[in-house]
C-alpha cells in the first residue's frame, strides 16, 4: 500500500512533503495519538521510498502510565528518521 504520493522530485522534497503530510493529520485527525511514530511507502513519481517518521513532543499517560496521546507545546514537531529507496521504476500493478 502506498501511504503518500508525490510528484517526482529530489530528496528535500521528499522529506518535506511527509513532515508536512503527518502535521496536516496531526491538525485533521490528531493522528499522534495513534501513531507516535511509523513507516511509510511514499511514491515520488516513479521511484518507491520507504520512509520512517516519527512525532516530537511529549507523551501523554494515563493513569498507568500507557501512552495514550502526544502534545505539542511549541507546535506540532516531528522528524524524518530514515529512508531509502525501495525501488527506482516503479509501476502500479
Amino acid at each position: 500500500m502506498i501511504d503518500l504520493k508525490l510528484s517526482a522530485g529530489d530528496q528535500v522534497e521528499l522529506e518535506c512533503a511527509v513532515l508536512d503530510e503527518l502535521r496536516i493529520r496531526q491538525v485533521k485527525t490528531k493522528y499522534a495519538d495513534i501513531a507516535q511514530w511509523g513507516e511509510w511507502r511514499v511514491l515520488q513519481g516513479k521511484i518507491l521510498h520507504g520512509v520512517q517518521w516519527s512525532y516530537v513532543g511529549e507523551e501523554i499517560c494515563d493513569d498507568e502510565g500507557e501512552v495514550i496521546g502526544m502534545d505539542f507545546p511549541d507546535g506540532i514537531d516531528c522528524q524524518i528518521d530514515c529512508s531509502w529507496i525501495e525501488e527506482k521504476n516503479y509501476e502500479n500493478s
